[in-house]
């Protein structure tokens, strides 16, 4: 008997020029090809934010205070976008379910909000603040 895994779902942003009665119409393995051959499965990356920061807020700013031994021993300032990406990131999200998120909670008058969503995740990825987890 195989052991049982939690349900979980994520959001995967669309991918390609197909639209989704052309994905209904493809086999199995069509489809396959055409998600692997636009980038389907790196969209599907989860990410988590790393333990060794909590998110305090003091006098009214978000800080992320170190809680391990780190180097450096900074504290981190956010604004409030990304703190409420920090909070959506104490569970795996992909890059798809923060955007969702995101749209639920902010206006995006300039249409930017994916792109800089984006550009934060692989950022603090960079940096070691958020961990890729799979």
């Amino acid at each position: 008997m195989k052991k049982f895994v939690p349900p979980s779902i994520h959001v995967v942003e669309h991918v390609g020029p197909l639209n989704n009665a052309q994905f209904a119409a493809m086999s199995d393995s069509e489809l396959e090809a055409y998600l692997r051959e636009n980038g389907y499965w790196e969209k599907k990356k989860l990410y988590r934010a790393n333990h060794n920061y909590a998110l305090r807020e003091i006098a009214g700013e978000h800080v992320l205070v170190p809680t391990g031994d780190l180097p450096g021993d900074r504290m981190i300032t956010l604004n409030r976008s990304c703190a409420f990406l920090w909070q959506q990131l104490q569970e795996q999200k992909t890059i798809g379910d923060l955007i969702f998120a995101a749209r639920q909670r902010f206006a995006d008058p300039n249409g930017e909000l994916e792109k800089h969503i984006q550009e934060f995740v692989e950022y603090r990825v960079q940096t070691g603040h958020i961990w890729e987890v799979k």
